[in-house]
């Protein structure tokens, strides 16, 4: 988790917590905190429970599952319900890691301003996108529930 943790800490502010009690305290704390990466520590169902009680203690807060492949079941069923926002494999590079958060949390900015006009501002990938750039997010490993 500290390598997690350092390749974010450089871009977004991070709250690690070493342990899902300290995760919840962390997350009632501040309400600034919109995504969380939960790495599975061999059990599918404590990971799911966590992030459920996660979203209840944040509302709107976005988890996802960082899991060694080949990915489980019961976290493949999770994101599926909806009980996880999505998993990525490790290992996963930190600029992989990176783009995945720019993208989520670019997609959770989308998702609050839908019906109000665009701004004029646009977003990395956007600007990415819009100057030929490769997408970061691409063969990343990391999948999104839609």
């Amino acid at each position: 988790m500290t390598s997690l943790t350092a390749a974010l800490s450089g871009h977004y502010p991070v709250l690690a917590a070493s342990n899902g009690q300290e995760a919840l305290r962390l997350a009632r704390r501040h309400a600034s905190c919109r995504l969380a990466y939960c790495e599975l520590g061999g059990n599918a169902a404590a990971t799911v429970t966590l992030a459920n009680r996660l979203v209840k203690a944040r509302p709107g807060l976005v988890v996802i599952a960082l899991v060694r492949p080949p990915c489980p079941a019961g976290i493949r069923q999770a994101v599926a319900e909806g009980l996880l926002q999505g998993v990525c494999l490790l290992p996963l590079s930190p600029e992989a890691l990176r783009a995945k958060t720019r993208a989520i949390l670019a997609s959770r900015a989308a998702d609050r301003d839908k019906g109000q006009r665009a701004g004029g501002i646009l977003t990395r990938e956007e600007v990415d996108f819009l100057l030929g750039r490769p997408d970061p997010d691409k063969d990343t490993g990391c999948h999104r529930r839609q």
